[in-house]
């Protein structure tokens, strides 16, 4: 959505309709020129990339469901408790400045 038509995509979208998201956080400029290959190697965990999450959060009801999915092959490298706790800190960092 950020590399795409933006927050101005989703203003014809009935936000009541939005049962549930996913979020992560990465560069506006993609890393790599695969876009599939970009997508699930270089997410970044919510606050540490360059897509507005807030406004794209702030679009939303207040309680729609949230799920975090960041595929990224250097969070890979790390204990999965380390990364389940930095997920889970980033992203309510980002949920609670909605």
């Amino acid at each position: 959505m950020f590399r795409g038509g933006g927050l101005a995509s989703l203003a014809a979208i009935d936000a009541q309709r939005v049962f549930v998201i996913q979020i992560n956080d990465g560069p506006i400029q993609p890393t790599v020129e695969d876009y599939i290959d970009d997508c699930i190697r270089f997410r970044q965990p919510c606050g540490e990339g360059s897509f507005d999450l807030l406004g794209f959060l702030r679009l939303l009801p207040p309680d729609v469901p949230v799920n975090v999915e960041v595929i990224s092959t250097e969070l890979d490298k790390r204990p999965a408790t380390e990364v389940a706790r930095l997920l889970f800190e980033s992203t309510e960092r980002c949920l609670r400045q909605r």
